[in-house]
């Protein structure tokens, strides 16, 4: 009877199985993240694991005549090897978000060595007919310590989903350990129990919590997602909203006190335009240069007005300020311009180096006589926008 039960679940199981490859493999197609796609061919690979240790109970095939076979041993062994690579891409590639690590690739690398190395020797041993336990048991192992190993870099994080992840690490531990021990029991003739039979029944039962553990964390992370885009984009309206407040006291400052500029100018020009001493050609300079500055402070109100503003509209804004003001001055405008944006930096930063360089251009144009003016702005490790005048 408990072998009747052991072989439904099997088949029970496989069909799960094979039908989150496909439920994994269509996330994959609507989100394309490589920590879905690495799980679906983990689930796949485990697929045909389990598919070739167990062919009579779905093909009707004698065990024998599969075990002994003279390729079952070095195929099922690199299938077991090819599940652990993409176990250990599908770990990096979900905690890769919330562990900065510098050793992640060294990780990738290394085990990626380790798996071949692993595949080769087992295959020499094959063909030389030596020992090749302890290689054997070293392979369905070999994801227990990498799985530690990412535990104990973001147990701490406070993230939800991670949780869930951790948990279906340590069943599919747990399961890979019982399964190893009742292989090794199988193997040295140790049968005591009707499943005993079935050594591959505690690590499908890891698998299957490990499935069900992960299609919550992915819920969760989903949710935490869309959480945290809804807070960044209210804290970004905040930020503008904060930005055109202030944009607005300074421009009603500014506009205040250059209109009554403007107004006294005008009224000295009216009542002195017939006194042959009086300039009248500085004061109608003045009030043009006044009125420029309005302009110009209203297009930055306009520009930030505007929340879709990108870093390279940012640059386009200085390229184009700097154009226009060495076209009056008669200066060479030279730009160095670096074709990749770092990551967007805030509003609030933009309107700032906005502001900067156009001080930084008025003060090189008014004081330094020169005639040509360098522009060059780079991008530094994806982190920092990097802007020169010279």
């Amino acid at each position: 009877m408990g072998e009747f039960i052991i072989e439904k679940f099997y088949l029970f199981f496989q069909g799960i199985l094979i039908f989150q490859i496909f439920l994994f493999g269509f996330l994959y197609q609507i989100t394309k993240r490589n920590d879905i796609l690495y799980y679906s061919l983990f689930l796949g690979a485990n697929c045909i694991y389990f598919f070739i240790n167990a062919p009579m109970t779905f093909f009707n095939i004698s065990d024998d005549v599969v075990f002994n076979s003279a390729q079952y041993e070095i195929f099922n062994y690199i299938i077991l090897l090819v599940s652990h690579y993409f176990y250990l891409m599908f770990l990096i590639e979900i905690f890769k978000d919330i562990t900065l690590l510098p050793r992640l690739p060294y990780i990738n690398s290394y085990a990626t060595i380790l798996l071949a190395f692993l595949a080769i020797v087992f295959i020499l041993f094959s063909y030389a007919n030596l020992s090749r336990n302890f290689i054997f048991y070293l392979g369905h192992v070999f994801s227990v310590p990498i799985g530690l190993y990412f535990i104990m870099i973001v147990f701490r994080q406070k993230l939800s989903y991670v949780k869930y992840v951790i948990r279906g690490i340590l069943s599919s531990i747990l399961g890979t350990l019982l399964t190893v021990t009742m292989i090794i029991r199988y193997n040295t003739g140790q049968r005591d129990y009707f499943f005993d039979e079935f050594p591959l029944l505690y690590m499908k039962i890891g698998i299957l919590a490990e499935i069900f553990l992960y299609q919550f964390a992915i819920l969760n992370k989903w949710y935490d997602q869309e959480k945290n885009l809804i807070t960044k984009d209210y804290e970004n309206k905040l930020e503008i909203s904060r930005i055109k407040n202030q944009i607005s006291r300074e421009l009603h400052d500014d506009v205040g006190t250059t209109l009554s500029k403007i107004n006294l100018q005008t009224y000295l020009a009216i009542q002195k335009q017939k006194d042959p001493t009086f300039n009248l050609s500085q004061v109608l300079h003045s009030i043009q240069n006044s009125s420029e500055e309005i302009l110009s402070r209203l297009k930055d109100i306009v520009w930030f007005g505007d929340e879709t503003r990108t870093n390279f509209d940012l640059v386009v804004a200085v390229s184009e300020y700097a154009y226009s003001m060495c076209e009056s001055k008669g200066v060479r405008l030279i730009e160095k311009v670096d074709q990749n944006n770092p990551k967007e930096i805030s509003v609030s930063h933009k309107y700032q180096l906005l502001l900067i360089c156009k001080e930084a251009i008025n003060n090189a144009l008014k004081y330094s006589n020169c005639n040509n003016l360098t522009i060059e702005i780079r991008n530094i490790n994806n982190e920092h926008l990097n802007i020169c005048f010279g």
